[in-house]
């Protein structure tokens, strides 16, 4: 990348401030390889959470690691990011009206942006492989951590896709 300034002495010094604040913000700490959520957030038009991020793109083959903040450390390419960051969107839009506890949420999110399936289908295939129930306010629950949870319900889901 190559940027020009041109002006009087005090106006470059303080474009040269500006853009090294900016590229502080969206560069990766260093000795880390990945990319700043706003940055992905911008592209996406939504916040993402990071952890549900992180599961989505280790199940597709990726590492990635969300210890929380604004960045994720992967090693994916940005464009297969924000691919996976736009899938999660629109999960999340779907699911905005699913009674559940957040961490059901997460998964049932996850699952979707990784098959590709509607909300209510892979809710309906978790309840019936057990591994989402309902309590006794009809919210949809996860009884083990959901990023455990994530590879068994895409299973599943994958599973029941295929034999309908």
């Amino acid at each position: 990348m190559v940027v020009e300034v041109y002006g009087q002495e005090f106006m470059i010094r303080e474009s040269w401030i500006r853009l090294k604040k900016l590229l502080a913000e969206y560069a990766p700490p260093r000795g880390k390889r990945g990319y700043s959520l706003r940055l992905v957030a911008k592209e996406v038009g939504l916040a993402i959470p990071g952890d549900v991020l992180a599961v989505v793109l280790k199940e597709e083959g990726s590492q990635a690691r969300y210890e929380g903040g604004d960045f994720l450390e992967t090693d994916a390419e940005f464009n297969h990011v924000v691919d996976a960051a736009a899938r999660i969107r629109r999960a999340i839009e779907e699911a905005r009206l699913l009674a559940s506890t957040r961490t059901a949420k997460k998964a049932v999110i996850a699952v979707a942006a990784l098959t590709g399936r509607p909300v209510a289908e892979i809710v309906e295939m978790g309840l019936a492989s057990g591994l989402l129930s309902e309590d006794d306010e009809g919210r949809i629950v996860i009884k083990r951590p959901w990023t455990e949870v994530v590879p068994e319900l895409k299973e599943a889901v994958e599973h029941g896709v295929r034999g309908a």
